[in-house]
Protein backbone atom coordinates (compact mmCIF):
# COMPACT_ATOMS: atom_id res chain seq x y z
CA UNK A 1 0.00 0.00 0.00
CA UNK A 2 2.97 2.34 -0.09
CA UNK A 3 2.02 3.44 -3.61
CA UNK A 4 -1.48 4.39 -2.47
CA UNK A 5 -0.33 7.18 -0.18
CA UNK A 6 2.31 8.37 -2.62
CA UNK A 7 -0.21 8.80 -5.47
CA UNK A 8 -0.84 12.51 -6.03
CA UNK A 9 -3.56 12.19 -8.72
CA UNK A 10 -7.13 12.40 -7.53
CA UNK A 11 -8.81 11.66 -10.85
CA UNK A 12 -11.44 8.93 -11.03
CA UNK A 13 -12.94 7.76 -14.34
CA UNK A 14 -16.37 6.47 -15.21
CA UNK A 15 -19.81 7.41 -16.42
CA UNK A 16 -22.00 9.99 -14.68
CA UNK A 17 -25.48 11.07 -15.75
CA UNK A 18 -28.57 12.87 -14.53
CA UNK A 19 -32.21 12.61 -15.62
CA UNK A 20 -34.92 14.84 -14.24
CA UNK A 21 -38.48 16.02 -14.79
CA UNK A 22 -40.20 18.98 -13.25
CA UNK A 23 -42.62 21.83 -13.50
CA UNK A 24 -42.71 25.55 -12.75
CA UNK A 25 -45.67 27.74 -11.97
CA UNK A 26 -45.50 31.49 -12.64
CA UNK A 27 -47.60 33.56 -10.21
CA UNK A 28 -47.52 36.58 -12.55
CA UNK A 29 -46.75 40.24 -12.10
CA UNK A 30 -49.14 40.61 -9.15
CA UNK A 31 -46.79 38.41 -7.12
CA UNK A 32 -43.58 40.06 -8.33
CA UNK A 33 -43.06 37.46 -11.10
CA UNK A 34 -42.36 34.79 -8.47
CA UNK A 35 -42.10 31.24 -9.73
CA UNK A 36 -42.55 27.99 -7.82
CA UNK A 37 -40.61 25.00 -9.15
CA UNK A 38 -40.40 21.30 -8.36
CA UNK A 39 -38.00 18.76 -9.88
CA UNK A 40 -37.45 15.05 -9.25
CA UNK A 41 -34.86 12.83 -10.85
CA UNK A 42 -32.02 10.36 -10.57
CA UNK A 43 -28.31 11.09 -10.58
CA UNK A 44 -25.95 8.26 -11.45
CA UNK A 45 -22.24 8.41 -10.69
CA UNK A 46 -20.19 5.26 -10.41
CA UNK A 47 -16.51 6.05 -10.92
CA UNK A 48 -13.38 3.96 -10.35
CA UNK A 49 -9.65 4.24 -9.98
CA UNK A 50 -6.98 1.53 -9.85
CA UNK A 51 -3.85 2.24 -7.83
CA UNK A 52 -1.21 -0.50 -7.65
CA UNK A 53 -3.57 -3.48 -7.27
CA UNK A 54 -6.02 -1.51 -5.11
CA UNK A 55 -9.39 -0.97 -6.79
CA UNK A 56 -11.19 2.13 -5.47
CA UNK A 57 -14.84 2.70 -6.35
CA UNK A 58 -16.97 5.76 -5.62
CA UNK A 59 -20.73 5.34 -6.02
CA UNK A 60 -22.76 8.53 -5.55
CA UNK A 61 -25.93 7.37 -7.33
CA UNK A 62 -29.24 8.38 -5.77
CA UNK A 63 -32.68 9.83 -6.46
CA UNK A 64 -33.16 13.52 -5.67
CA UNK A 65 -35.87 16.18 -5.41
CA UNK A 66 -35.73 19.98 -5.41
CA UNK A 67 -38.52 22.39 -4.52
CA UNK A 68 -38.15 26.14 -4.34
CA UNK A 69 -39.16 29.61 -5.38
CA UNK A 70 -37.41 31.98 -7.78
CA UNK A 71 -37.54 35.77 -7.92
CA UNK A 72 -36.16 37.95 -10.72
CA UNK A 73 -33.50 40.43 -9.66
CA UNK A 74 -34.11 44.01 -10.79
CA UNK A 75 -35.71 44.18 -14.20
CA UNK A 76 -34.36 40.85 -15.46
CA UNK A 77 -36.77 38.35 -16.98
CA UNK A 78 -36.26 34.64 -16.49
Amino acid sequence: MSGFFGDTTKTFSGLTYQALVGFAYDFGQEAGNMKLFCEVGYRGANVKKDIENVNLELDMSAPFARVGVAFPLGGSAF
